[in-house]
């Protein structure tokens, strides 16, 4: 995730040149476009050319302005939203990745992707071994989602998140109990003498049953 972040600064980064026209002109420069999507790629090349690089380690961490709103190049920014002073301090890329790294900075990022990566690897172990699946396609789905909207930043939308992260991290340690729980009762299986006539897994069901 982190090099995949990093990557995505570098291309972007790359992409604020060839956006200069539309920083100047605004989005009719082009015609007819989705302008939506093209304001938000124009949004996160502004900030890894402008914010990032500058502030990679440490991010610039809150009660700071992402934008000057001054600033020609931030004028469709500003053109999109009602005037408000606060806005450089409170608005969003829309994009939950570049969100966090701009104010926690690399190092920050970094252990947020160290905390994801570590769950999902976890989960597909699990799910490889035929463990439920579910937890891992939903926390998925809300990672893409966050990576197109404001959820990290959000309250609200924050909170769906880390309850979905959390909700995986609690299915992957059922998993791994229950994958501990099979591991010994087929060791007791392998310790049981050849002329038993039955398993332990099998006397300890038939024993559930019958109660």
């Amino acid at each position: 995730l982190l090099l995949l972040t990093c990557f995505a600064v570098i291309i972007l980064k790359i992409f604020y040149s060839f956006f200069s026209p539309l920083y100047t002109f605004g989005l009719d420069y082009y015609g007819d476009l989705d302008k939506n999507s093209i304001w938000r790629l124009m949004y996160w090349a502004y900030l890894s050319d402008q914010l990032i690089p500058n502030h990679f380690l440490f991010g610039i961490g809150f009660g700071t302005p992402i934008f000057d709103i001054s600033d020609p190049n931030t004028q469709f920014i500003v053109a999109a939203n009602a005037y408000d002073p606060h806005l450089p301090y409170v608005h969003s890329s829309h994009n939950s990745a570049l969100d966090f790294f701009m104010r926690f900075g690399g190092l920050g990022y970094s252990l947020l992707c160290l905390i994801i990566g570590r769950e999902i690897q976890t989960s597909l172990k699990l799910v490889l071994l035929g463990y439920d699946k579910k937890y891992l396609a939903v926390f998925i789905i809300v990672l893409i989602t966050a990576a197109l909207n404001a959820t990290l930043i959000s309250p609200k939308f924050s909170a769906v998140f880390w309850v979905f992260l959390g909700l995986l991290y609690a299915s992957n340690r059922h998993g791994k109990r229950q994958k501990m729980v099979g591991a010994h009762l087929t060791e007791l299986d392998k310790t049981m003498p050849s002329h038993a006539p039955t398993s332990y897994s099998r006397k300890a069901n038939s024993s559930e049953e019958s109660q």
